[in-house]
Formats: C-alpha cells, structure tokens, sequence
C-alpha cells in the first residue's frame, strides 16, 4: 500500500502495511513546525515506523538519520522508502528495541525525534486480525509496550538522550492527546531525568489525518527537552 505523506516542499508516497501507522499527520505536523537553520546535523528517529520523519530530515536538511523501530515490517517499508527516495547514504534503519538498540551507538546526536504512537479505533480494528506469532512487537498499537520494569519507549529516550546527544543537542516528542496528557506526562518525565522542557508548539489538527472519524479535530504538540547542565 501507499499513504501520502506532504511536507512544505513535497509530497512523499510512502510503502505502508496494514499492521504499521499509515497516518502521517503528526509527522505532518512536525515537518510544518520544525525550525533548523544549519544542515549535515546527525539525528536519532526513535519509533520511526515507516520512515515519513527521517526521510524529511535527510531530503530537506541533508541529515544523517539512524531510524529505529521494534516492528519488523514498519522497518522492511523503511527500507524500501529509504531507496524509492535514494536515500541510503543519509538514513540508517535498524529494527530492535530502542531500549537495548542505543546502548550500541558510539556517535553523538544533535537531536532525538519521536512521533509517539497512539490509540485510536484503526488500531482496535487491527487488533481483531491474525498478528505475526510475535505479537509484543505489535503492542505499540495500543500503546501499550513497556519492559519488566514499567519503562516505556518516552522513558528509555530520556535516559539515552544523556549518553547520546550533543552538549546542545535536543529531544523532540510529537504527540496528540488522545487517552493522555501530554503536557503532563512529558513535562514530569522529564523533569524526573533532569530535562528542561519547552510546549513549541500546540495546535488542533484533523483528526482524520490520524485516522480517526469520531472527532473533528485532535490537540496535538510538540516538545523540547533539553539536558540541565
């Protein structure tokens, strides 16, 4: 299949399956708010699903993007937009856990961007389907994963931000407030890890680019976190 993802500069035609987000609105909605003024920055995509928000990163600011994501075949369509759009040379795919995944990486980030995953009807339809027999990979569609410890993925990236990123490096979540309160929740979290955190940016945005027809609209945000030195 193939979902339209559009940028201010372009419009991408991304490989999508059924059992990954094929919904590009809060990448959308990064991509329209995002503001960097230098280029050849190195950045982390942590939960990148199909790849709409490294690919931008790589084509409009000449990137070098190490993409992330639990869900083998989130990672297979990744690869395969990675080529459509040439971009083997400036994105790196790897299907893990994030929460063992950074513990290999040696370089440094400018920033760590994640588009965090949501629950909405689509995901509970998909969720009466016939899964793959490794089903845990597929929890993030009811937001549900988190290790034996109750850490989730917005945890693990906050404790690996601390060894990754730059001394001005960045952490940026995208997120809607769909079953949560992302003011809260991001703010405290965090704070628990000594992160200073900023609201950029707040803004209603169709819900139907999430896939969802019982709203009209959805809150959705986007926040800075950086380290308190």
């Amino acid at each position: 299949m193939i979902s339209i993802f559009k940028t201010g500069k372009k419009i991408y035609e991304l490989f999508v399956t059924e059992f990954v987000c094929n919904k590009f609105g809060l990448a959308e909605f990064f991509a329209e708010n995002f503001i960097e003024e230098k280029k050849f920055f190195c950045a982390l995509d942590a939960g990148c699903g199909v790849g709409p928000i490294s690919i931008y990163l790589a084509e409009e600011f000449q990137a070098k993007v190490t993409a992330v994501d639990i869900n083998s075949q989130a990672i297979e369509c990744c690869r395969k937009n990675i080529n459509k759009y040439n971009l083997q040379k400036n994105i790196f795919a790897i299907e893990g856990n994030y929460a063992e995944v950074y513990k290999n990486f040696l370089k440094k980030f400018h920033l760590i961007v994640s588009n965090s995953p949501i629950n909405t009807d689509v995901d509970k339809k998909i969720l009466n389907k016939n899964f793959p027999s490794d089903f845990e990979k597929y929890q993030f569609l009811t937001n549900s994963w988190c290790d034996g410890q109750g850490l989730d993925l917005t945890d693990y990236i906050l404790i690996s931000g601390k060894k990754l990123l730059t001394y001005d490096g960045r952490i940026f979540f995208v997120c809607c407030d769909i079953d949560c309160d992302p003011e809260n929740y991001i703010e405290k979290k965090s704070e628990m890890y000594g992160y200073e955190t900023e609201l950029i940016c707040r803004e209603k945005i169709s819900a139907t680019k999430l896939g969802i027809s019982s709203k009209n609209f959805v809150t959705s945000y986007i926040f800075v976190c950086k380290l308190k030195f």
